[in-house]
């Protein structure tokens, strides 16, 4: 086997333990590092699933929803399933892997399971591109072009004139769990077993909607076993679309085709779209362009800051930091649909010190409400400064996110209230919490402060009696236990009371990271 593939025990611990929440990583930017799956091992959830059936619970289960940001200020909607569906189908994942590990050589997907450092079995990012930065990881987005990849490009464009791109409509929202076996044994097999629940793959379709209250329309955004999922359909896809020779490349859902004309660029396109229907997905017709040849191989607004980026060895002056985020910021403005501004703050992290941080935090606070992905850089600039910030106003900041109620950009807005050590008002407290958002109400516990009003809105707010009510705040209920007796029968027959007496937590003491 390919050294390269992970076998199924690492893909097992990885699903759970660094691969559940979003980006769960060294550098993640979907949740402060106060969140973590890493204590729910595969021990664990093997003796929870021995005790505990997530399939007898009529209706499935629902899940955790998390807003998060993108560079163009529009969010994207992400859930967080219950951890006793997510352990089944991750078992399952984990006993059938040798059916499924094929998509870990798709020579046309650039989105792999594989072994990494950080013990992930997906590697996240934005496609920020930068070289020399050590992996930055983002759910739902794409591996850096390395050099490596540019010279796989190359190849790709020789004797090629034309480029044609296209993705599917609202892919992971349009995936019919069904598809799954359709994909894994081919319609005719698939349609005579209907129903047949011995059938491995009938399996993996039975846990994969038993996450989302047995819905088979559509896959959760954000845990890794989605993308496992989207990859064994789109690997079918591939497969035709790469006996018919075409010369193609993806990331995800994106493909390109590399063509000699622009017929056949439609020609691709009709046999992709012809391809989708089979399994009920739709071509986005909006996102279809054909383009011609050459074309660079890096977007123009990357190039431009790499020209004025300044060298790592350099520590440049107020000034000159200040003359390269003006014009990242113009930069962000000519391309609104680029993350700019996000790969240059990410690009100057090994140049700021005591003496320019200050600029570079005047500037930053200044547009983090146009471009909240930048946050969990200004947190980790923080942790090594926090003298300079210690007199910031975040409340501000914090109320306009919570007006649009970002998840994201709220939990690190309170993660970096805690790196200054700040106390968080009643005022503000009561926002969270109206916010109704639970990853928000989170962070209040991770800050140790006011976390009576949480236990309250729990009290008063959510049902016990009503499984779905409470999955949709599981985490909280889980890290509460102590405080919440209500909900004790809940955390009884969901499997809750078994991870707390094994000791796992999903949320950390924000004083207690590692």
């Amino acid at each position: 086997m390919n050294k390269q593939i992970p076998d199924k025990n690492y893909m097992y611990r990885g699903l759970l333990g660094h691969n559940y929440l979003p980006m769960v990583s060294q550098n993640r930017d979907g949740t402060p590092p106060v969140f973590s799956s890493e204590d729910f091992t595969p021990e664990i959830a093997d003796e929870m699933l021995g005790k505990y059936k997530p399939e007898e619970r009529n209706g499935g289960f629902d899940q955790i929803e998390y807003r998060v940001s993108r560079f163009n200020n529009v969010p994207r909607l992400m859930h967080i399933p219950h951890p006793l569906p997510y352990a089944r189908l991750c078992q399952c994942i984990n006993k059938y892997w040798k059916r499924l590990q094929h998509i870990c050589e798709n020579p046309n997907s650039r989105l792999k399971p594989a072994k990494h450092d950080d013990k992930s079995v997906l590697r996240f990012n934005y496609n920020e591109g930068n070289d020399n930065i050590k992996n930055d990881l983002r759910v739902l987005a794409f591996e850096n072009q390395y050099l490596s990849d540019v010279f796989s490009m190359v190849e790709l464009t020789n004797g090629k004139f034309y480029r044609m791109n296209a993705d599917i409509s609202l892919f992971f929202p349009s995936i019919y769990t069904h598809s799954i076996p359709w994909a894994l044994v081919g319609h005719s097999e698939a349609k005579a077993n209907q129903g047949n629940g011995k059938k491995w793959y009938n399996q993996l379709d039975k846990y994969q909607a038993q996450m989302q209250r047995k819905e088979t329309k559509g896959i959760p955004i954000g845990p890794a076993t989605s993308t496992i999922i989207s990859e064994l359909i789109l690997f079918k896809i591939d497969n035709v679309l790469r006996d018919k020779e075409y010369t193609f490349t993806r990331l995800g859902d994106d493909y390109e085709c590399y063509c000699e004309t622009e017929e056949e660029g439609n020609m691709f396109l009709k046999h992709f779209e012809q391809e989708l229907r089979k399994y009920l997905l739709n071509l986005n017709a909006l996102k279809v362009r054909i383009e011609k040849l050459p074309l660079g191989y890096q977007p123009e607004w990357k190039i431009e800051l790499k020209y004025r980026l300044p060298s790592r060895d350099i520590i440049p002056k107020q000034r000159e930091l200040a003359n390269f985020l003006e014009y990242a910021i113009k930069l962000q403005n000519y391309h609104p649909n680029s993350p700019a501004l996000k790969y240059a703050a990410r690009s100057l992290t090994q140049n700021i010190n005591e003496t320019n941080v200050n600029v570079f935090f005047e500037y930053m606070i200044s547009i983090v409400i146009h471009n909240p992905t930048i946050l969990p850089i200004l947190c980790k600039v923080a942790e090594k400064h926090q003298d300079v910030i210690s007199d910031m106003d975040f409340e501000q900041i914090l109320r306009h996110f919570l007006k649009y109620q970002c998840s994201d950009a709220i939990c690190w807005i309170l993660y970096l209230i805690g790196i200054c050590g700040k106390e968080i008002s009643d005022e503000l407290a009561n926002a969270v919490i109206d916010s109704k958002d639970c990853m928000s109400m989170g962070m209040l516990i991770a800050l140790g402060q006011q976390k009576d009003k949480v236990i309250d809105f729990l009290n008063n707010n959510i049902d016990p009696d009503s499984e779905y009510d409470c999955d949709q705040y599981w985490i909280l209920l889980h890290e509460l236990a102590p405080d919440c007796p209500e909900f004790n029968r809940y955390r009884g027959i969901s499997g809750l009371k078994f991870l707390r007496e094994k000791n796992v937590h999903f949320i950390k003491p924000m004083n207690e990271e590692d």
